[in-house]
């Protein structure tokens, strides 16, 4: 059972949990990219400002997807809700606790924000920041290693 949408073939999830689980369940690393909205805009958007056909059969045939939003509004209605965050301020938004992730795992709170991890939440490669579209080899090259690290 998927437990992601299915995007051009590309299993994605917008719960770094659920990912978490689905890529124990296949041994798949988990691209995770943190953003917003208002700066990254619709997941497709990002695919075609950064990748070529190349570089997303690799993405859709080795990874994992998981886009998490930084200014998802949506309330939590989980334990999460009860979390404090790096400040001691409560959690209460998907987004407020995908951004809280962010810094406190990488200390980084700027997007977009791309890292490879395993079902463990260890990083197999260093994570990247924004790329511009004419960088795309290094996105290439970020790619090729996390599925080498797996």
């Amino acid at each position: 059972m998927i437990h992601g949408l299915e995007i051009n073939l590309c299993v994605f999830f917008n719960d770094i949990e659920q990912a978490k689980k689905y890529s124990a369940e296949t041994g798949k690393p988990i691209l995770t990219i943190y953003g917003c909205w208002g700066c990254m805009g619709d997941p497709d958007e990002i695919w075609r400002n950064i990748i070529d056909a190349k570089v997303y059969n690799l993405i859709r045939d080795n990874y994992i997807v998981s886009y998490l939003y930084v200014d998802d509004k949506k309330p939590l209605v989980s334990k999460d809700s009860y979390k404090l965050d790096y400040k001691n301020k409560p959690i209460k938004t998907i987004g407020h606790r995908n951004w809280n992730r962010q810094i406190v795992k990488y200390g980084y709170g700027s997007q977009p924000y791309y890292t490879i991890t395993n079902s463990e939440d260890e990083d197999l490669v260093k994570p990247v920041g924004y790329l511009p579209p004419y960088k795309r080899k290094l996105f290439f090259d970020f790619i090729e290693q996390g599925i080498e690290a797996n």
